[in-house]
């Protein structure tokens, strides 16, 4: 008396391999393009902390730049906001003071305050919930690259 065995495979492993390191560099991609959008909002809405102190609104002030929040009194930086979409990526670009108040540094020798540490103020950052969002798609993307169309295989 033989047994049959019905086996259906579902899936390729192999398919997913060839698919997954452009899946990985399309979520970077949008990644990337998401945060470049979402960190003009960061600087407008006023989202950036630590909030300036005395001496930087007294400088402002000199200036004759009042009331805006931090990262915002010429606005240059804003407009220097750029998000660019390339074959393989994308890229942020913005004036170099944008990536040092990010990081935090000290002022120079020479400047109106010389010496100064300048606190941290984490603002290229990109909207709440943006990479669980993305890594959901990445991972519905990857069932359906994993999948594989009616392939039945019968032993008997």
């Amino acid at each position: 008396m033989g047994k049959q065995i019905d086996v259906k495979i579902t899936y390729d492993a192999g398919r997913l391999a060839k698919k997954m390191p452009n899946m990985i560099k399309q979520l970077i991609k949008d990644y990337t393009i998401q945060t470049g959008n979402h960190i003009k909002s960061n600087i407008f809405t006023g989202e950036v902390s630590p909030d300036i102190r005395k001496t930087t609104k007294r400088i402002r002030r000199k200036r004759g730049q009042l009331g805006s929040p931090p990262l915002f009194a010429s606005g240059k930086l804003y407009k220097s906001i750029k998000v660019k979409e390339l074959k393989t990526g994308a890229k942020i670009s913005m004036l170099l003071y944008g990536a040092l108040h990010h990081k935090g540094y000290n002022t120079a020798p020479n400047s109106m305050i010389p010496r100064k540490k300048v606190p941290k103020r984490p603002w290229i950052t990109p909207k709440k919930g943006t990479l669980k969002r993305l890594t959901k798609g990445l991972g519905k993307n990857i069932s359906q690259k994993f999948k594989k169309k009616g392939i039945g295989v019968s032993f008997k």
